[in-house]
């Protein structure tokens, strides 16, 4: 099972997300109320090994995350759920086993997977003017793939180099920097 919980912790939408994604329909939550909800997920999970991730969690508040805990523990031994975050602070919250921080790409992997997003034939040989500026350009992403995917689909066969020198001088602007430091990184 996968939930996006991004920054809204509402104990009832994730039960409801979970569901979802264990059953794999919407109806399964449409009709359910108050108690119903949480009975209904315990119903899904008792005696099955399962693992739910628990993606982008910002909640910073352990009691919300117990409420929700407590609902999970009906699955057999084995059982796991694997929590992404930024902060380090959640995963102190959430964790029962050491925290493994990830790394983000190193300068020529970040390159290599800009490149394969902005150009059609996935290497930009022919253009090593806009090279030059997507190396600028996902050395402000620190690394951070989806931030690299991104900016390079989004200049995916524009060989027009005054719109990379736009996304270049907004990435250096502090602009977007600030907006990948919210959106994107690890």
């Amino acid at each position: 099972m996968w939930t996006c919980v991004s920054e809204d912790f509402d104990v009832i939408r994730l039960m409801k997300e979970i569901i979802k994604s264990a059953t794999n329909r919407d109806q399964d939550c449409s009709k359910l109320k108050g108690d119903e909800i949480p009975k209904h997920l315990q119903e899904i999970l008792t005696g099955k090994k399962f693992l739910l991730v628990l993606d982008d969690v910002w909640n910073e508040k352990p009691m919300k995350w117990l409420e929700l805990k407590d609902l999970l523990m009906n699955g057999v031994s084995g059982s796991k759920i694997i929590v992404s975050t930024r902060s380090k602070k959640v995963a102190e919250i959430m964790s029962t086993v050491p925290s493994h921080f990830l790394q983000g790409f190193s300068s020529e992997e970040s390159l290599s997977l800009f490149k394969k997003y902005a150009f059609k034939d996935g290497e930009g040989k022919d253009f090593p003017r806009l090279v030059k500026f997507g190396k600028d350009i996902v050395e402000k992403c620190k690394g951070v793939p989806l931030a690299v995917k991104s900016l390079g689909s989004l200049l995916y066969a524009n060989t027009d180099e005054h719109e990379w020198l736009k996304i270049k001088k907004k990435m250096t602007s502090g602009r977007w920097i600030k907006i990948m430091k919210t959106s994107y990184q690890y």
